[in-house]
């Protein structure tokens, strides 16, 4: 049940910060952002129930803490990669 509860929220933080956290130009889909959101979300409550432990679902405001911190990291990192991947670059090269 938490981790359909994680993907909603997840889905939800990339439904509504997506298109916030990208850029205007080559902006990405809105599903994408959605499944981005949702994935960041699942991944971060995975890792800290395997660093924590079972204890950590327990306290719900905690845990929807840190999936949401989850789905915001995942959504800003796919967004500085994309920035990364399309720099434009120097010809001059290192000096």
């Amino acid at each position: 049940m938490t981790l359909l509860l994680f993907a909603v929220l997840g889905g939800y933080i990339g439904w509504k910060l997506g298109p916030r956290a990208c850029s205007r130009v080559g902006r990405l889909p809105l599903a994408s952002n959605i499944l981005i959101g949702t994935i960041g979300a699942l991944v971060s409550e995975w890792l800290v129930v395997r660093i924590v432990g079972e204890s950590a679902q327990l306290n719900l405001t905690v845990s929807a803490s840190l999936a949401s911190l989850g789905a915001i990291v995942s959504l800003v990192g796919v967004e500085l990669l994309r920035q990364f991947r399309h720099a434009p670059k120097s010809r001059a090269g290192w000096h």
